[in-house]
């Protein structure tokens, strides 16, 4: 019986019909300021992973470019190397 007294009382009523609803009220405000700033931290992290991306390709690009330029230094050099070579072997073989 007590407890059946304890759910009548004004006190309970009271907290039942303004309280509760109150603080639902301010949880489900609070929970979409925060599912909105997630929003918002999720849209920056994916915009600022598009740019690293971008900026990882265009590195990549530019290695490739200066693999070329080296590649291409190189064999310009062993093809200097064997003329020089081959004029002096010619220089050898001529008494």
């Amino acid at each position: 019986m007590d407890l059946e007294q304890a759910v009548e009382s004004k006190f309970a009523k009271t907290i039942n019909r303004i309280v509760l609803p109150a603080m639902a009220a301010v949880a489900v405000t609070v929970i979409t300021w925060l599912v909105q700033d997630l929003r918002s931290t999720v849209s920056k992290q994916s915009e600022l992973s598009a740019k690293q991306t971008a900026e990882i390709r265009q590195i990549a690009s530019d290695v490739q470019v200066i693999n070329a330029k080296i590649d291409t230094g190189v064999l310009w050099r062993i093809t200097e190397l064997e003329r020089r070579l081959n004029t002096v072997e010619a220089a050898q073989k001529t008494p």
